[in-house]
């Protein structure tokens, strides 16, 4: 539930039920701030390599 509210893909009323909850419950706020400050790491850390633009071509006709 955590990862479709981050991801804005949860339907409004359960969001509000959710912020309702995170304000009951600081658990359910610790875990988000956990995911959040995941999702920070990986963007700031996880480096993608470099792929040429014929390769990408030839991946993407290999699946044509």
């Amino acid at each position: 539930m955590i990862d479709l509210f981050l991801d804005n893909q949860l339907p409004h009323d359960e969001k509000s039920n959710l912020l309702e909850l995170m304000n009951q419950n600081p658990e359910v706020q610790e875990i988000l701030d956990n995911e959040i400050h995941f999702r920070d790491f990986i963007k700031n850390n996880v480096k993608r390599p470099n792929v040429s633009e014929s390769f990408r071509q030839k991946l993407c006709d290999k699946f044509k």
